[in-house]
């Protein structure tokens, strides 16, 4: 009897130890666990570590500066200002009215703030001469946004953009290809395997934008959208957002990419700037490389139709954009974005003024065309 239950111990053990053993074999998802995705840190205690002072102002900005950087956080809001451009973070950022602390999600630390504070760690994915493929949104009978009175529509304006893009950009020898070269119709899976069978090490998507309200303009950058975590229009996660695809190992590539050609096209044009945001673009998905998707001013507004329709704003536009990815490449400060708060932060410091009560844009009307 007692051999019996000393067999059935043993079995038992074994049992519980093999399930063990198979449990950390098995393949996890990391931003499956709801812990990971809702964990916050404290602004102030990350930013120390790179010697910022941080100030709350006026019940609603939360500013922070060093000596190369500014960053404002609009409290119970996604949108942050670094040096001047806007950006979406994944979550808003929170007072704790006890303790008169901010908390930011830990994944907008990670691959929102790190990448724009620390590019040079980034590793870049373009040599000299390496490869850029350049997506002229739409094409045939996609004919994408238009605006009837101007005659203008989407689909001839990318190819235009896209030409242009690419002739610059060989210049500086780079190999440049384009996802069509002509008035064609392809498929968002076709734009990718093209980009992957070139082994491109750099994605640029052209799109223009248009919205419900005339009133809305401005530029946009978006990346695709961290695994887990809702897209920029959306509050909430839905499950089809826990997947990982392919153009999330990027994350962090694309948010600086992101930021460098947003901050280099909107200064270029002196366009609103409607921030880095991000998006489930099936265009992006399944991309091998650093990729972004650029909506270059809206259409559907017929004073910034106009504008988009001249050679000036092209021309400006491409500039723009090379500039960004130059920036990106070789982690370039625009003085701009320096001067000004080395400037605000020493007179704060000797107490000659308040923290200045600079306004932030105004959020526009965020419609986009359908998302891919």
């Amino acid at each position: 009897m007692l051999f019996k239950q000393w067999r059935f111990l043993v079995i038992f053990a074994y049992i519980i130890g093999l399930n063990v053993f198979l449990a950390g074999k098995r393949p996890t998802n990391k931003c499956s666990s709801e812990r990971d995705i809702y964990k916050t840190e404290d602004v102030e205690n990350v930013l120390k570590r790179y010697s910022f002072r941080c100030i709350y102002e006026d019940g609603r900005y939360f500013r922070c500066f060093n000596c190369a950087h500014h960053i404002a956080f609009i409290v119970d809001s996604k949108e942050m200002i670094f040096d001047g451009t806007k950006l979406f973070l994944t979550r808003p950022v929170v007072k704790n009215p006890r303790q008169n602390r901010f908390s930011i999600a830990a994944v907008d630390v990670e691959k929102i703030l790190k990448p724009l504070l620390e590019p040079e760690k980034i590793k870049k994915y373009l040599p000299n001469g390496g490869c850029i493929v350049i997506d002229a949104g739409h094409g045939g009978i996609a004919e994408g946004a238009k605006n009837s009175k101007l005659k203008l529509v989407e689909k001839f304006l990318t190819l235009n953009t896209a030409r242009a893009l690419q002739l610059a950009l060989n210049k500086l020898g780079y190999r440049v290809f384009l996802t069509r070269d002509s008035d064609t119709d392809l498929s968002l899976e076709q734009r990718g395997q093209w980009a992957n069978k070139l082994k491109a090490q750099l994605f640029v998507s052209l799109h223009y934008n248009a919205a419900e309200s005339t009133q809305a303009r401005g530029i946009e950058t978006f990346t695709y959208t961290f695994a887990s975590h809702p897209s920029t229009d959306r509050t909430k996660a839905l499950v089809s957002d826990g997947l990982t695809e392919t153009n999330n190992r990027f994350d962090i590539q694309n948010t600086y990419l992101a930021y460098c050609i947003q901050k280099s096209v909107t200064l270029r044009l002196g366009s609103i700037d409607r921030g880095v945001r991000r998006a489930r673009f099936g265009v992006l998905r399944h991309i091998h490389c650093p990729a972004i998707l650029i909506e270059c001013g809206f259409l559907s507004n017929d004073d910034e139709a106009r504008r988009i329709a001249t050679n000036i704003y092209q021309e400006k536009l491409v500039s723009g954009i090379i500039e960004g990815i130059q920036r990106y490449l070789h982690n370039t400060i625009m003085r701009t974005a320096i001067i000004q708060p080395i400037r605000i932060l020493k007179d704060f410091q000797n107490k000659k003024l308040s923290l200045p009560k600079r306004p932030l844009l105004k959020p526009h009307d965020t419609t986009n065309k359908q998302a891919f």
